[in-house]
């Protein structure tokens, strides 16, 4: 009995592994050419029966390749005389068309033999599946090809772009239209979604559930699975520390041009140090880098410029002891003293006791 079959009377609970991952879409349909040849007719609005011949250029799936970070798995296949790339894409990455029409030319050019006479290039054709909306549209399926602007004439037949968005997909599955079936198979999230699958008695469908509950069991795919995990986080840790680090170094940068604007305008290491947060040692350095020659910062320069610091630091205590002075003398005046007593307890003079009055 098929696997799928046993499990109907379980909960239908969340699917472990989801179709949309490349390992496990990569590993269905390389190892069921009948799936792969229906799912590829379906979505170039064909019969499987019009593909004469189909060569998957790279069936296995490395281990080593898994665990590389960026990681991206394509179907890279021949079909009678086009080259086709079937891939899938998760996660909006950012500039994903740009990516799509990068992809496109590779394997164009990769198309051609060296020396081979470019009228014999063959059609060649991108097909992407994407778990995200990439078209402000209500269309599932994007077809697009190089045509002129205005006469809408097609300039070669060589490029064709296929997107099809998962999230658009209808509610009510459409027999109809074999590759929203697909799309149906290829969306599912829970065991539920695959037994309503199965029960359209499609025999490709059922035989694709089926190769789903094999694969998923299987040691050796969930051991892939278990490194491109590994590998994503490592990624995304990758990703996060880069950006910490650039965060940090851009504001001690920006520490770094401050000081060295205040230390044109004259202020002082401490001065300095009190607005950027830079360490004495830090705006020294700074200060030495600021010379052309090292030579020319002579070590009594340095010390000037020390001793302008301690200069400032005695100038604000001096401030600070006198405003303690004139805090004192208002509390005496409040007190009924008088401006001689004041004066002799403060150390103020008359006129300075007088203002604060």
């Amino acid at each position: 009995m098929p696997k799928g079959k046993e499990r109907k009377g379980a909960g239908m609970a969340e699917l472990r592994y989801r179709i949309t991952s490349d390992i496990l879409f990569k590993t269905m349909f390389a190892s069921h050419e009948d799936l792969l040849r229906s799912l590829v007719a379906a979505a170039l609005g064909i019969k499987p029966s019009d593909i004469k011949s189909l060569e998957i250029k790279d069936p296995e799936i490395m281990p080593e390749s898994i665990g590389g970070m960026l990681c991206h798995l394509v179907l890279n296949m021949e079909v009678d005389d086009e080259f086709v790339d079937l891939e899938i894409q998760v996660a909006d990455e950012g500039y994903f068309k740009e990516r799509a029409l990068y992809y496109w030319s590779k394997l164009f050019v990769r198309s051609l033999e060296g020396g081979e006479d470019y009228a014999l290039a063959p059609r060649t054709v991108l097909i992407s599946i994407l778990d995200f909306d990439l078209f402000d549209c209500q269309s599932m399926h994007s077809v697009f090809a190089l045509q002129e602007k205005k006469r809408h004439e097609l300039l070669t037949d060589k490029l064709g772009l296929h997107f099809f968005e998962l999230n658009k997909l209808p509610e009510e599955i459409d027999t109809s239209d074999m590759m929203k079936v697909w799309l149906k198979l290829i969306a599912a999230r829970t065991e539920e979604d695959l037994a309503a699958l199965e029960e359209l008695d499609i025999a490709e469908i059922a035989q694709a559930v089926d190769a789903y509950w094999e694969i998923t069991a299987s040691p050796r795919f969930q051991e892939l699975e278990r490194m491109r995990a590994k590998a994503r986080r490592d990624e995304a840790q990758a990703i996060e520390n880069a950006r910490r680090q650039g965060l940090e170094q851009g504001l001690k940068q920006q520490q770094e041009d401050t000081a060295r604007r205040l230390l044109e305008m004259g202020f002082t290491i401490r001065k300095i140090s009190e607005v950027t947060v830079l360490t004495t040692e830090e705006i020294e350095s700074i200060v030495i880098e600021a010379y052309t020659e090292p030579e020319e910062l002579s070590f009594h320069e340095l010390m000037r410029i020390r001793e302008r610091t301690i200069l400032e630091e005695e100038k604000d205590l001096n401030n600070a002891r006198r405003q303690e002075r004139k805090d004192t003398a208002r509390r005496l005046l409040a007190m009924g003293f008088s401006i001689e007593q004041i004066s002799e307890a403060t150390e103020l003079t008359p006129e300075e006791i007088e203002s604060l009055g």
